[in-house]
């Protein structure tokens, strides 16, 4: 998990983007997905027009679903389905990566306040599949008046007031 602690923070601070960019993609692919979310993040504030991060940065989403909670006294157990999508780089190819999964979490109350207190990922399925992307085979063009478009920075539709 990225660490809090000043020392672990100015250890990253002193990364350079490619070393930053290998820790963020080993995070993730042990399971560590909010660990890698937030140095995806960092990545692209502290370099956002870094070549080597945008490409490695592709397309990213985690969904978070259905939630089942059992509270036992100042304890709850937590089990909540994930969906997570990347585009990556391999081999100079570009992947689609699908997996499908649980958090089980342990919450403890301590003065008064709910915290994580432990979490496991369980995998349970992943589909693997050359990127394509042909917007639903052809049906959405994005060219077209109205169709908007996601971005990774202050220009995204979500900053605009209507």
């Amino acid at each position: 998990m990225v660490s809090t602690d000043a020392t672990a923070a100015e250890r990253e601070l002193t990364l350079t983007p490619e070393q930053a960019l290998q820790l963020a993609i080993e995070r993730h692919r042990a399971g560590e997905l909010d660990d890698a979310e937030t140095l995806y993040r960092v990545l692209l504030e502290r370099w956002p027009d870094h070549a080597d991060v945008l490409n490695h940065m592709g397309v990213m989403q985690h969904l978070l679903g259905n939630c089942h909670i059992e509270l036992d006294g100042d304890r709850a157990y937590v089990e909540t389905y994930i969906w997570t999508f990347l585009r990556v780089e391999r081999d100079g190819r570009s992947w689609d990566t699908f997996t499908g999964g649980r958090l089980n979490d342990k919450f403890e109350r301590r003065n008064g306040e709910w915290k994580i207190a432990h979490r496991r990922t369980v995998f349970d399925w992943n589909r693997d599949t050359p990127a394509s992307e042909g917007w639903c085979l052809g049906y959405i063009d994005t060219r077209s008046a109205g169709v908007l478009r996601g971005r990774k920075d202050t220009s995204d539709p979500t900053y605009e007031r209507f």
